[in-house]
């Protein structure tokens, strides 16, 4: 599948409400980063590629950018880079914040994310949002 072109892929939770919230930010910006379900074949291949379990593939938003996987927060700070313009700032913001601090806070709404998007005003996304997505 990585066939030596400088491919970005996003592999996200299709079923989180928090995460469909993110993923609809990132499509408004149109940018070439390919997102992908992580329980779409492609999912589970590009984890196995890259070294990802796919037994919790669900637990993280992942970023593949050419050779390198990023995860949790580090994932969504590279992907506010990516996108560019004012989402820079929240990049840098999320730069500031040491590792391991982030790793936990990841965790802690990770775990809690399908409580904390029922009382959001998260949607899954749209069926014109989903034909931009690799659901399948």
């Amino acid at each position: 599948m990585n066939n030596g072109q400088a491919n970005r892929y996003i592999i996200f939770d299709s079923n989180c409400l928090l995460c469909n919230s993110f993923i609809r930010k990132i499509l408004k910006q149109n940018r070439t980063i390919t997102i992908v379900a992580s329980k779409s074949s492609m999912g589970i291949s590009l984890a196995k590629e890259f070294g990802i379990d796919i037994h919790t593939l669900n637990e993280s938003i992942y970023l593949i950018d050419k050779e390198y996987v990023y995860s949790k927060l580090e994932a969504i700070r590279r992907i506010y880079y990516l996108m560019g313009g004012r989402f820079i700032v929240y990049s840098n913001l999320l730069k500031l914040i040491p590792l391991p601090l982030k790793e936990k806070t990841y965790d802690l709404i990770a775990k809690n994310r399908y409580f904390i998007s029922q009382y959001s005003n998260c949607q899954l996304l749209s069926p014109e949002e989903r034909e931009k997505v690799i659901i399948k």
